[in-house]
């Protein structure tokens, strides 16, 4: 009987589509999880060049400010 309306076939199409699909996720979700790292490093490089420059900036500023006061 299932031969006859051929659910069997339609079963194993569904099957391995569900299979790709699951495979295709796998590789979204790789490939996001190294976005997310990789956009760490960025934010992490950033705090850091931001902290450099602040302390360059500061020292400047107390460094001209001295000046300006003698």
């Amino acid at each position: 009987m299932s031969s006859t309306n051929g659910w069997s076939e339609y079963k194993k199409l569904v099957v391995l589509e569900l299979s790709r699909n699951g495979k295709k996720l796998n590789d979204i979700e790789s490939r996001l999880n190294k976005i997310e790292r990789n956009l760490s490093d960025i934010r992490a490089r950033i705090y850091v060049a931001s902290s450099i420059a602040a302390i360059i900036f500061s020292g400047i500023v107390t460094l001209s400010l001295r000046f300006l006061v003698q």
